[in-house]
């Protein structure tokens, strides 16, 4: 990765890219699997069905609690696609380089 003089620029910049996606999936799915996320959506549906007007206490809790939880998914992908985009805008290998540390290093 540092200071890569070989491939041409654009090259970097999509292999570059490619693993900050593949990081942000992976921060994603360690803390909320495929099969919760589908999970959570589901129960968003049926509480939506429910009507918040009529959600117990628990309901509203538990909708507080999917809500949380996609908010933070939210945030790493602002932060993934804040540093594609440092990546893109990168007018050099070391640019390119420092845009995926800065993501990489980011504590989820």
């Amino acid at each position: 990765m540092p200071f890569e003089i070989t491939r041409p620029l654009e090259q970097l910049k999509a292999e570059a890219i490619a693993r900050i996606n593949a990081r942000a999936f992976a921060i994603i799915t360690v803390r909320l699997p495929l099969w919760k996320q589908a999970n959570l959506t589901a129960r968003a549906v049926e509480l939506q069905a429910i009507g918040q007007s009529a959600w117990t206490p628990a309901e509203l809790a538990e909708w507080d609690g999917i809500q949380a939880e996609w908010n933070w998914v939210k945030a790493v992908r602002a932060q993934s696609s804040l540093a594609a985009a440092n990546v893109e805008s990168a007018s050099g290998s070391a640019a390119v380089y420092q845009a995926e540390k800065a993501f990489l290093s980011i504590d989820f």
